[in-house]
């Protein structure tokens, strides 16, 4: 999975953070949490399969949903090409908890315990 932040408080943003995702079939988001952060997730092309809490959905191109804050989600490209999203947090650096790993990262942060890079590509561009 690639990221590319789009607006973070790295890119001099105050009110929020959005980056887009491409997955390829089979890949996608782990389970994780952003305590006190909503977040959107928009599907901009393929087909993924989100889960928020105890319910799951799958979602195409154009569809979005709203994560509440703290709540455990994540997402599966269930499709056959490249899945796209775009998320969008409520925090220009919000930060990000995965299932079973005690440290809690930052997403488009300047602080040390940023989003590492075996899971996403910063691109300020």
């Amino acid at each position: 999975m690639l990221t590319r932040l789009h607006a973070a408080s790295s890119t001099g943003s105050e009110q929020l953070c959005v980056l887009e995702q491409v997955c390829a079939p089979g890949t996608g988001a782990p389970p994780h949490c952003h305590e006190g952060v909503a977040e959107l997730v928009a599907v901009l092309e393929g087909r993924a399969r989100l889960f928020v809490a105890a319910e799951d959905a799958e979602l195409t191109a154009g569809e979005s949903v709203i994560v509440p804050a703290g709540a455990r989600h994540g997402f599966t490209n269930v499709g056959e090409d490249v899945l796209r999203v775009l998320a969008v947090f409520s925090a220009p650096a919000p930060t990000v908890e995965y299932e079973g790993e005690p440290e809690i990262l930052e997403i488009g942060g300047r602080g040390g315990r940023r989003r590492d890079d075996h899971r996403a590509y910063l691109d300020d561009t």
